[in-house]
């Protein structure tokens, strides 16, 4: 059984504090514009709080989720005058977001971006195999640190596709700043930070070592200065000498620099870093994020269900035999692995409230009004967890996804990456990453339970983190190595 930490004292405290003292903000801050209001219809609004009363905001997806039974698969909630249009069924979602796109391709702009700093714009899978390798080798070497690892794992598959740098197997310094940065941004644009910023503007400017300065936006915007700047001075060093290790920075950067070739590197430095730190803008840095808390979602998995871990290794086993983890070409034979990673993603979508829309025009769904700047919100969770299409929902079943041949069916959760123009650009990057470092760590490990002093496993209730993304908080975790003779020499040979 799936729980979630409550932990509502934060936002209730936050939220008293601004309905005293915040009140001035929310009509010059989160006004929406005049006109008709959406008609679609859902529970009754308190007084300019709105809907937010009874939602726990570390987990709505679960109270939206509950709104349904009363409310439908769409229903309308408020909160601080802004209209969300929340939407729990697929078939709703794909007719508005994918085929009515053009009316709903709107970003919602969080009042955290600008003072954060992270509103900047603008052939991979041997790579993603090499990282995926050296995650195996860091947990034989201290299986401890295994969510250092895998926090390691994304970050550095990010670093090298955007900028070909080549991160240092362990402590890296850059691959450390990226973490702790971009863990800043997600807290950042989390729902409950955002809406309080919005409320309450000057929190930003609380100094880093007083109560409260985790809102500190300065000390944020200084992160991702460092982020940025480290690796761009390897990608320029790598331009100047005419290597040709591919990323996104190199591609981009070339471009701009035979565009200007009567302009001095200096006068296209931003510029070029610009394109560099377009790897991470928008729904791209969710990636990141996406990656780590699904690989962290697939260990928790495997430590929770030993008979599936099991039948994957033995899927693999009769594919590659013993001492070769799985590349690419190995994927088609591979479909309960593929079966494995589809559950993850459905059993805890770790964007469980998907990203956000807003209708960029008015649009009449039914006989009911959508107005222009109408926030549209999908509930991932409540799509995963739909009984009539996923029975059982909450338990872990990745037969769930096979034919009785064998093979993989056509039901799939590409929706956990987002529906229409606002669709995770990096949903293919990800999805390689999260298939190597699972064929790989299956193919190397047993994740089991720790076991007390008379040789009992010891049960555990899995606790949440929240944010934009949601994944376990730590667990206790044996990781076993399936062959004392698998180690990192026999990685470096394949």
């Amino acid at each position: 059984m799936i729980t979630t930490i409550i932990g509502e004292h934060r936002l209730s405290t936050a939220i008293l504090l601004a309905s005293v003292v915040g009140g001035m903000f929310i009509l010059s801050s989160l006004r929406r514009p005049r006109g008709r209001g959406c008609t679609i219809s859902g529970p009754k609004p308190w007084p300019l709080l709105g809907n937010i009363v009874g939602i726990n905001m570390n987990a709505p997806w679960l109270s939206y989720m509950n709104l349904t039974k009363e409310f439908g698969k769409i229903f309308l909630t408020t909160a601080f005058g802004l209209d969300i249009v929340v939407i729990s069924d697929e078939a709703i979602a794909r007719e508005l977001l994918d085929v009515r796109s053009s009316k709903y391709s709107g970003r919602l702009s969080y009042p955290t971006a600008k003072p954060y700093g992270f509103d900047f714009h603008t052939a991979y899978r041997d790579m993603q195999l090499r990282k995926a390798h050296q995650l195996v080798t860091n947990i034989l070497e201290s299986p401890d640190n295994h969510r250092e690892h895998i926090q390691t794992f994304a970050s550095s598959v990010i670093l090298s596709a955007a900028y070909g740098y080549q991160a240092r197997p362990i402590k890296d310094r850059l691959v450390e700043k990226m973490t702790h940065t971009l863990e800043v941004i997600i807290q950042a644009v989390s729902p409950e930070k955002a809406l309080l910023v919005g409320l309450l503007p000057f929190v930003k400017y609380i100094p880093s070592w007083l109560p409260g300065g985790s809102f500190n936006a300065a000390s944020c915007r200084k992160s991702i200065g460092e982020l940025s700047h480290g690796p761009f001075l390897c990608l320029k060093e790598t331009i100047e000498s005419e290597s040709s290790v591919p990323s996104l920075g190199y591609s981009g950067v070339s471009r701009q620099s035979q565009i200007s070739v009567n302009a001095p590197w200096a006068s296209d430095q931003q510029l070029a870093q610009d394109v560099c730190l377009s790897a991470f803008s928008g729904e791209e840095q969710f990636s990141h994020p996406f990656t780590f808390s699904t690989l962290f979602v697939f260990v928790l998995a495997m430590v929770l269900h030993p008979k599936v871990q099991e039948r994957a290794y033995a899927e693999i086993m009769s594919v590659c035999g013993i001492g070769r983890i799985p590349t690419f070409d190995d994927r088609q034979a591979l479909p309960y692995v593929d079966a494995v990673i589809r559950e993850t993603l459905r059993w805890y979508p770790v964007v469980p409230m998907g990203i956000p829309h807003t209708a960029t025009e008015d649009d009449i769904y039914g006989d009911d009004l959508i107005p222009k700047g109408t926030i549209i919100i999908v509930n991932v969770w409540a799509l995963t967890h739909d009984e009539a299409r996923f029975p059982r929902a909450s338990e872990f079943i990745p037969e769930r996804f096979l034919t009785d041949e064998g093979t993989l069916t056509d039901e799939r959760v590409d929706f956990a990456f987002g529906f229409g123009r606002r669709v995770c650009p990096g949903n293919h990057f990800a999805d390689a990453s999260i298939w190597a470092a699972v064929a790989s760590m299956i193919t190397a490990f047993r994740f089991e339970k720790v076991k007390d002093e008379q040789g009992r496993d010891i049960d555990f209730e899995p606790a949440w983190a929240s944010g934009t993304t949601s994944y376990p908080q730590p667990f206790p975790c044996r990781i076993v190595p399936r062959n004392p003779g698998f180690d990192e020499n026999t990685l470096s040979r394949l």
